[in-house]
């Protein structure tokens, strides 16, 4: 084994603390066996490291050291008083608590019935006047007209979906048609008004009408409602939020606001969102195949698989290498309780990537390249005789279902990114030439010419004995 011989001092320090494989292990009592050289330094070594362990083993506290030094540092630390020092001894008793709350949820209710029991206006008039008549019939009535309300806004969706499907919207810019209709108020008052209650205020209210004539035109629009097509089954309520509704005076730019772009999602925060997590860990190990393979194991424990694996080896022979692992996001954090069992922990870093936007944009847009791809097929079942017209649909038709497979690739990569976290593992074997150092030995030999060699000998020897080394032989010729 003229590799041990030639550098002994890594197999001497890890044959002492026993860090050696079962073929290393034979391989160097075997050397030993027949070098006396070696063998020596091999006693040496574990000479020193008995008298090393006997004597910080002497130097260790006994077990109650800890107990007292945290007493010690309990009773220096002062005891707070004073008045936040009381409440807060005060609040954490459990009675206390349960009393702070049950005063602040009376306080709540108490604000709220203050703030809902003030008399009702109707927008910048004075107070309403008691209603004429029973509250049944004024009930009867309001219903009638919101029945009407609903009626003629499902009447103008379907017409603008049409028109708008047909390329034809001159119907909903003139502003033609737009149905105004009397709502009885609780006074027994009719106010004529257009569909979107948000035009209320813009022209100048009519005058009043008898409040005889309400229950008359409470049947007009009754018959109304009930002559009206009912609304289609699919799709409808998307249609009643986009329509936009013109008055006589009003044009259709002046309308169209920053509500007019669709209807708020009702959906809570953390509902559908798309969230990405990853983990990065990096650990030293003994052995580098032994952690991959328990690696291994800890992801078909937790219902994952071991996406890559690449090791390369160091100049001092040493392995390094990393692994990415895919694991479901419920079970990643068992993983990497796991993980830091393999090693020793250097580094670790936890993320989250919010991919919510991203996901909902590119799913909007697939959603529009469908509705532009139906009516290209559309244009086409025309059957024009134009063959350059034909050619032309066909090439964006082309276009657009290239858009769309596209978009339907990337959802389906943002969700396999969601499905998984993904933990990259770096692992380094342990150099044991590091934690070692104190017991590897340098040796030097020196050869001196002097006059006086008894007077250089007790120079020289001082040198050493200062520099905290030792003369093993020396010879005087």
């Amino acid at each position: 084994m003229t590799t041990i011989h030639n550098d002994p001092e890594p197999w001497l320090a890890a044959a002492v603390h026993e860090q050696l494989s079962q073929e290393e292990n034979a391989a160097f009592q075997e050397h030993i066996a027949g070098c006396a050289t070696c063998r020596s330094l091999y006693e040496e070594e574990k000479v020193m490291s008995n008298m090393i362990e006997n004597t910080l083993s002497a130097a260790r506290p006994d077990l109650a050291f800890e107990q007292r030094i945290v007493s010690a540092f309990r009773k220096s630390v002062p005891a707070r008083a004073g008045f936040t020092a009381l409440l807060s001894n005060v609040w954490r008793n459990r009675a206390t608590q349960l009393a702070g709350f049950a005063a602040l949820l009376h306080t709540l209710v108490s604000v709220g019935n203050w703030l809902t029991s003030g008399s009702r206006y109707l927008g910048n008039e004075e107070l309403a006047a008691p209603p004429h008549g029973s509250l049944a019939e004024v009930q009867m009535r309001n219903a009638l007209d919101d029945a009407f309300v609903d009626s003629a806004r499902r009447e103008m969706s379907r017409n603008e979906t049409r028109n708008k499907f047909r390329g034809d919207r001159s119907g909903i810019a003139s502003g033609k048609g737009q149905p105004e209709f009397s709502r009885a108020s609780p006074d027994g008052r009719a106010s004529s008004t257009s569909a979107e209650p948000s035009l209320a205020t813009a022209g100048a209210p009519p005058p009043p009408a008898p409040a005889e004539s309400a229950p008359q035109e409470s049947q007009s629009f009754a018959a109304a409602d009930s002559a009206a097509p009912e609304p289609p089954q699919g799709g409808g309520k998307a249609e009643e939020d986009r329509v936009i509704v013109t008055g006589s005076n009003i044009t259709t730019a002046e309308e169209v606001g920053p509500n007019a772009e669709g209807p708020e999602e009702l959906v809570g925060p953390d509902a559908n969102r798309k969230l990405v997590r990853n983990a990065e860990v990096e650990l030293e190990v003994l052995k580098f195949d032994d952690a991959v393979q328990k690696i291994t194991a800890f992801a078909a424990e937790d219902r994952g698989y071991v996406a890559t694996s690449s090791s390369q080896k160091q100049a001092n022979g040493k392995l390094r290498g990393e692994v990415v692992v895919k694991v479901l996001p419920e079970n990643l954090d068992r993983l990497l309780s796991k993980l830091r069992g393999l090693g020793e922990l250097k580094n670790q870093t936890l993320g989250t990537d919010d991919i919510t936007k991203q996901y909902f944009d590119t799913d909007s847009r697939l959603t529009n390249a469908r509705i532009m791809e139906q009516r290209l097929i559309d244009i086409l079942k025309t059957k024009s005789n134009k063959v350059a017209d034909l050619l032309e649909v066909e090439k964006e038709l082309g276009r657009v279902r290239q858009q769309i497979e596209e978009m339907q690739g990337a959802l389906k990569y943002m969700d396999a990114q969601v499905q998984f976290a993904t933990v990259t593992v770096t692992l380094a074997e342990k150099d044991m030439n590091v934690p070692a150092a104190f017991l590897l030995k340098r040796t030097a030999q020196l050869a001196l010419f002097s006059n006086d060699v008894e007077k250089t000998f007790a120079e020289a020897k001082a040198v050493v004995d200062g520099t905290k080394a030792q003369i093993s032989s020396s010879t005087l010729d």
